[in-house]
């Protein structure tokens, strides 16, 4: 009942600009899945996509956020917040979260090389407050970098990463949204109290692609 409440708001009226709202479509998600919390974490990793690479190949991982911050934050689902309180917490778990993991395992050696788009909260002040970080000799079949100890393993970090956003295209609503075509990649959507950009995956794939390429001599 509630999604089609919800595509009946988001299909009521056309929208002339490109800044989309989505307060409405955001409330109904936070409070109409499960908030029935455990001491397991899921960080619902998706796979969205896989490609080869001149010395190697590269599966995507993405850590939906949107599903993320209510078992970091659980209160973000509470009435008693302000829409403001909410988009202090959203940009909380954004600055000290792993958004998306490039798994590269080289041809030649098969090692695995992890690299880690995550928020930086020393960078929290700036639009550009994500960060790169590679890793390596991992021992662990299923990573996850939002519940996995790597520090150790950590032996490169990328800090001026050019990607700015605080949506992303690989979000399953963002996906609903771009399907209906009311937004598109890098556009502005009303989201807890500010217009946020949808960061689009091209620019995420392009930019790590390079640091790959630069990391492993391609």
């Amino acid at each position: 009942m509630a999604l089609k409440l919800l595509h009946e708001a988001l299909t009521a009226k056309p929208r002339p600009m490109k800044i989309f709202n989505l307060t409405i479509l955001a409330v109904l998600v936070l409070l109409t899945s499960n908030c029935a919390f455990t001491k397991k974490i899921d960080t619902h990793p998706l796979k969205v996509d896989s490609f080869e690479t001149k010395n190697g190949s590269v599966e995507v991982i993405f850590y939906e956020p949107l599903n993320n911050v209510k078992q970091v934050f659980p209160k973000i689902t509470s009435n008693n917040l302000t829409e403001l309180e909410k988009a202090e917490l959203w940009d909380k778990y954004l600055q000290t979260h792993a958004l998306y993991l490039f798994k590269f395992t080289s041809k030649d050696s098969n090692e695995i090389t992890y690299y880690c788009i995550r928020g930086s909260e020393a960078k929290k002040d700036t639009a550009y407050f994500y960060k790169v970080e590679v890793i390596k000799n991992l021992n662990k079949k299923n990573f996850d970098p939002n519940i996995d100890k790597y520090e150790k393993n950590i032996t490169k970090v990328f800090d001026d990463v050019k990607i700015r956003g605080e949506l992303f295209e690989s979000m399953e609503v963002v996906q609903k949204l771009i399907k209906e075509k009311k937004v598109n990649p890098g556009d502005g959507i009303k989201f807890l109290y500010y217009i946020r950009r949808i960061t689009p995956y091209q620019e995420i794939k392009n930019y790590t692609l390079e640091l790959i390429k630069l990391d492993n001599n391609q």
